[in-house]
């Protein structure tokens, strides 16, 4: 049987494996130290209060969650560089132009190892070893999974009691579409750019950052200052700032969606376009 050019599920699974192969030996070190971040802290942490107090100091929950929103962010800029930022490259560019895989199915695995294996193999090992810190730790309070579940089972109670003015707690979109949009932009940075890869994708991101700030602050104050004079009462006020919330959070939705379908498009007509 002849064999699909455009997508064949043997041929790609191959790809994947190789794929996540290169990733493991470019960025797998790093991935464990990352991993490893909280206990890391937590050691540093105990060993200086021991030092400098006397006793030894744990971290508490709300100083580890820092730690893994930093994990996540470092995570999100070096990992696509690391993983491919050999694209670029004339000589290894060139030998991966040259695998026995279509444009489509490298794109794929590449979502598939940015967006879905690494993310889920850091914060994950991170959460472990958070969990069994505590286990062993009985000092340092609430793992960060075991606060998620309190959080979780009491949703639907703050939901109802929160929504009116806090609407986004309702739209759990907002937060499925964070993480893609946190990486893609270096995914493509590092497929275009040839050196300083994360360092230029952040002076871009700062870049469109001011522009649409300059534009968007203006507009979202004036819509907040003529609903607040409208007002003759605090249940209208607090209706007047629900409306406003759920309109920013459409159009944040819609945006971050636009946005990330944009990036999507852009890696792979990059993909498709990579020549040396």
């Amino acid at each position: 049987m002849k064999k699909n050019n455009t997508f064949d599920l043997g041929r790609f699974g191959k790809y994947l494996i190789y794929d996540l192969n290169n990733c493991r030996v470019n960025f797998g070190i790093s991935m464990i130290i990352l991993i490893l971040l909280g206990i890391i802290t937590y050691f540093l942490t105990g060993i200086s209060s021991v030092v400098f107090l006397g006793k030894w100091v744990s971290i508490p929950i709300m100083g580890r969650i820092p730690i893994l929103g930093l994990s996540i962010l470092i995570m999100a800029i070096a990992m696509p560089s690391k993983c491919y930022g050999f694209l670029t490259d004339k000589g290894l560019g060139s030998q991966w132009l040259m695998l026995p895989a279509s444009k489509l199915e490298k794109f794929l695995s590449m979502m598939i190892m940015t967006l879905i294996v690494v993310p889920f193999l850091t914060i994950g090992g991170f959460l472990l070893c958070d969990w069994l810190l505590c286990i062993i730790d009985p000092n340092c309070g609430q793992s960060i999974v075991s606060a998620a579940c309190n959080i979780m089972s009491l949703g639907e109670i703050a939901t109802e009691e929160l929504a009116p003015l806090f609407p986004f707690i309702e739209n759990k979109w907002i937060l499925y579409d964070e993480m893609p949009q946190m990486i893609l932009p270096f995914v493509l940075g590092a497929i275009i750019f040839k050196r300083n890869k994360s360092a230029k994708t952040i002076l871009c991101l700062i870049m469109i950052g001011i522009i649409f700030g300059l534009v968007g602050t203006p507009l979202l104050f004036n819509s907040i200052l003529d609903g607040s004079l409208l007002c003759s009462s605090d249940e209208e006020a607090i209706e007047t700032i629900s409306s406003i919330g759920n309109n920013l959070i459409l159009v944040d939705t819609i945006s971050d969606s636009i946005i990330n379908i944009g990036l999507l498009v852009a890696i792979y007509l990059r993909i498709t376009h990579l020549k040396h």
